[in-house]
């Protein structure tokens, strides 16, 4: 696959098999992120894999903490300019829509909405995690 084939056919999975994934494909995806480009070629990521026991343990302590403050709390960064607005803000609206309207939920279906975004805080059933991160001197990821 060529880098126009891999980008335009990039999609966003809402739902995980439960299969466990092999370990040379983790190490593979790893090995080859360490290629993608960084200012100053730092690589400024770390990454941990999560299976198991220990990404039960994880995500059941996400889905308590988010059952308080579904919207988290004290962000360290905005994930969208505080006024997004334009083409930009319809964009992400959009988006949205599609990702709502594509498992049938209406817009006024609230409790259906929030139990769908919840999902997030359950890796949507996947049965690995891959949680990356950088020092925070090197500001925003």
């Amino acid at each position: 696959m060529n880098v126009t084939e891999a980008v335009t056919s990039r999609r966003s999975v809402r739902q995980f098999l439960d299969k466990p994934v092999d370990r040379t494909t983790l190490e593979r995806v790893l090995e080859t992120a360490q290629r993608a480009p960084s200012g100053g070629n730092t690589q400024p990521w770390n990454a941990v894999l999560v299976t198991g026991d220990e990404l039960t343990r994880i995500t059941d302590s996400i889905k308590a903490k988010a059952a308080t403050a579904p919207m988290g709390e004290n962000a360290e960064y905005a994930i969208y300019p505080k006024d997004l607005d334009g083409r930009y803000e319809e964009q992400r609206r959009a988006v949205g829509r599609e990702m709502f309207n594509s498992v049938g939920l209406e817009r006024g279906d609230s409790a259906g909405r929030i139990a769908q975004m919840a999902q997030n805080w359950d890796s949507f059933g996947a049965p690995v995690q891959l949680f990356t991160y950088t020092k925070k001197y090197m500001g925003p990821p």
